[in-house]
Parts: structure tokens; C-alpha cells; sequence
């Protein structure tokens, strides 16, 4: 099976992120930013997101990264939910 793009992850998540993308590793990166966390956590977030996503990807990493309020800050450098995922 080929690999699964970048472009085709947005495609199937339909909008529940702020950011996709790609690290170093080759593995996918998907990012929410947040004010309140409205009982969210980062394994929610990793579930949901391997719900839309099915079996194209394997679940590596997900987590909640906290960080003080900045104006302008990307959301890589704000408070988001992250997982990481790996093509199949």
C-alpha cells in the first residue's frame, strides 16, 4: 500500500485540526489548539482522530501540550492537543 499524504489526511479529517504535517521522522503530525479544554484530553483527541483516520495510519503518540496564552503565537508554540500518527 502506498504511503498516506499529508493532503489526504486533511481530506479525511475534515477539519477537526488546526494543523497537519510532517516530521522528521516521516511520521504525521496533527494539531487543535485550545483556550479551555471543555473536558478534552490528549487521548480523546488521539481516539477521535484514529476513529476518522481507520486503518490507513497506526496511532504512534497523543498528548496535550500546554502553554501560556501568547497572541500570535503558531499552534505548534500554543496550547493543542497533538497526535501522531504513521502511514501503513
Amino acid at each position: 500500500m502506498a504511503q498516506v499524504s499529508v493532503k489526504e489526511v486533511k481530506e479525511l479529517l475534515c477539519g477537526t485540526y488546526d494543523t497537519v504535517s510532517r516530521n522528521k521522522d516521516g511520521n504525521i503530525v496533527i494539531r487543535r489548539g485550545y483556550f479551555y479544554r471543555n473536558g478534552m484530553d490528549g487521548q480523546k483527541f488521539g481516539e477521535r482522530i484514529m476513529e476518522k483516520l481507520g486503518g490507513a495510519v497506526t496511532l504512534v503518540e497523543c498528548g496535550d501540550h500546554w502553554a501560556p496564552f501568547r497572541g500570535g503565537a503558531s499552534v505548534a508554540r500554543s496550547s493543542h492537543f497533538y497526535a501522531v500518527v504513521k502511514p501503513v
